[in-house]
């Protein structure tokens, strides 16, 4: 009979972000996986409030 491994049910620590990408070993078996940096650029910042143009008001200096 031959034994068989379970598929790891990988649970990565992902290394700080220093570049386009960033590397996550898994705590169980090793396996590292290359992670994107770039794919939410704007996760952490904030929605900006933008005047529809019909609102938008001609500022007329004299």
């Amino acid at each position: 009979m031959i034994a068989v491994a379970a598929p790891c049910v990988h649970h990565d620590i992902i290394e700080m972000p220093h570049g386009p990408v960033c590397i996550g070993v898994c705590k169980y078996c090793g396996r590292e996986k290359e992670y994107e940096n770039h794919k939410f650029p704007d996760y952490n910042s904030r929605p900006t409030k933008r005047v529809p143009l019909e609102d938008q008001v001609e500022m007329v200096y004299d």
